[in-house]
């Protein structure tokens, strides 16, 4: 006796198509992420602070302008111990970089650089890395003595 044929319908396989289509709405390593922020402190971090936070302590945030100022200084001290000749070239190659170039594109959000700047400017707290992993701490800063009292 043979077994009973299995009948398909188109609007079964699409079913099927489109379900595999779809992807799982969590994702793990963002659930590692947020695991990765501490807040100790009694002030709560908004979004773009904690999103800005679980980047890790050793991102390198792009600037938003080229520093000028800065490269015809250093250009100046170098060109000060080169022959006369040699300063003027070296001058005219730095200017023409400089002309030319163009600040990178921001490797964060605006959301997340006035985050930044908030942070920033806060003095009672402290963002450090944990002793052990990769944690990122936010705490209130205390002085040693304030420290010495609570423990």
């Amino acid at each position: 006796m043979k077994p009973p044929m299995l009948t398909v319908t188109t609007s079964d396989f699409h079913e099927v198509q489109r379900m595999s289509r779809t992807r799982l709405k969590c994702n793990p390593a963002q659930e590692w992420r947020e695991k990765w922020v501490k807040n100790i402190s009694d002030k709560e971090l908004s979004e773009p602070q904690q999103k800005l936070l679980m980047r890790g302590l050793n991102v390198a945030v792009s600037v938003d302008k080229i520093p000028n100022d800065e490269y015809i200084m250093a250009c100046e001290t170098a060109c000060s111990k080169l022959p006369t000749e040699e300063a003027q070239s070296l001058r005219a190659e730095i200017t023409g970089m400089l002309k030319s170039s163009k600040p990178l594109k921001s490797n964060i959000s605006k959301e997340e650089r006035v985050a930044l700047n908030e942070l920033k400017k806060a003095k009672d707290i402290m963002v450090m890395g944990a002793d052990k992993g990769k944690c990122t701490v936010k705490s209130l800063r205390k002085t040693p003595l304030q420290c010495m009292r609570e423990s």
